[in-house]
């Protein structure tokens, strides 16, 4: 997430023009972050969940991606959230030790491979790295969200 969080020091004359153009500066660095937030979640999805080595089946972590932009008073936030209610997204970001797979609502796990399909109790997870579809996305993106921003304050405080 990128929180925007602002002070106004030096001459009096020019901390009083910064904080009368206050409301265009917030007006203008919601909107770019706004737009940056979207820019962001369909980056996540293009480019950072397409051609993974977790093999989409549904499409359900890639279209759990959407944007996040909030303002409270003078903090704004923006950035990128997924994941909701898949229990394999935090697994898939973060990485996940050795471990067993039992069914939850059922006597079976069911399961293909290659074309075959397999019942099963159980099954040992070799556990996987972590694959940073999430933090890589902010990471590639952080710094046209900062300069969305530097673009804001300036067109306000030139307006």
């Amino acid at each position: 997430m990128i929180k925007v969080i602002s002070e106004v020091v030096g001459a009096p004359e020019v901390r009083d023009r910064v904080l009368a153009l206050k409301p265009a500066i917030l007006a203008n660095t919601k909107t770019a972050l706004d737009q940056w937030a979207e820019e962001l979640a369909s980056y996540i999805q293009r480019d950072k969940l397409s051609g993974n080595p977790v093999q989409a089946r549904t499409g359900a972590l890639r279209d759990s991606i959407n944007p996040i932009a909030e303002q409270e008073g003078d903090l704004i936030t923006a950035g990128a959230g997924g994941g909701a209610g898949l229990d394999y997204a935090r697994a898939i970001e973060f990485g996940s030790r050795p471990h067993e797979i039992v069914p939850r609502r059922a006597n079976f796990l069911r399961f293909e491979v290659d074309g075959r399909i397999v019942y099963t109790k159980h099954v040992n997870h070799p556990g996987n790295r972590p694959f940073r579809y999430m933090r890589g996305g902010f990471e590639d993106m952080q710094p046209q969200g900062i300069e969305a921003i530097r673009a804001a304050v300036a067109e306000a405080l030139t307006t």
